[in-house]
């Protein structure tokens, strides 16, 4: 006589607590944006795609111009309000999979755009400075929150590496910042509010 047990749990629970973890491993727990680790293996992968179909990418960063003030004069609960009105208006603009928005640092962004190419992404850096300004978030009495802009596109090989994309990018929104603010730069292109 043969005598079989069978043993049967629920792993539905463990299963979305396994969800759960993944997600916030990957994600900004405020905006719920991609955090800077998705977005470094986000990037990878994209770059990895862009050499192989000799297709142009494109990273966006956006900085949220004086921002300490803006935390400083009206407290924490309503900085954390302006980054995820900012990040809302982020992920409005990243609609295909290989587009992803993400959270980079404290009042840093980015948006990874693969398969845009310069005219493309320059048009969607502005259309996000203007979305920005258009949330009408105001501190100091009259002064508006903006966001400077700094995009970089390139056509990857095995040379141009992803770090050469990000360092474009950082440099274009250096350029931005110190050209006043509220502006985009990509690559020599400056664009502002009133242009």
């Amino acid at each position: 006589e043969r005598l079989f047990v069978v043993s049967h749990s629920n792993i539905t629970q463990r299963r979305l607590a396994e969800e759960q973890a993944r997600h916030l491993a990957l994600h900004d727990p405020l905006t719920g944006l991609a955090n800077r680790r998705y977005f470094d293996r986000f990037r990878n992968s994209e770059m990895r795609r862009a050499i192989r179909d000799r297709s142009t990418i494109s990273l966006v960063l956006v900085d949220v111009d004086h921002f300490k003030e803006y935390n400083d004069e009206l407290g924490h609960p309503a900085g954390d309000r302006c980054l995820v009105e900012i990040g809302r208006v982020l992920l409005a603009f990243s609609r295909r999979p290989g587009d992803l928005a993400a959270r980079i640092g404290g009042d840093e962004f980015a948006l990874v755009l693969g398969s845009t190419g310069i005219e493309e992404s320059q048009a969607i850096a502005d259309a996000i400075r203007r979305a920005v300004s258009d949330l009408g978030l105001v501190f100091g009495g009259s002064q508006q929150v903006t966001v400077s802009v700094g995009a970089a596109s390139v056509v990857p090989d095995d040379h141009a590496a992803e770090k050469f994309l990000l360092d474009e990018a950082d440099r274009a929104l250096y350029r931005a910042k110190s050209a006043g603010r509220g502006r985009v730069v990509h690559a020599q292109a400056v664009t502002d509010g009133k242009a």
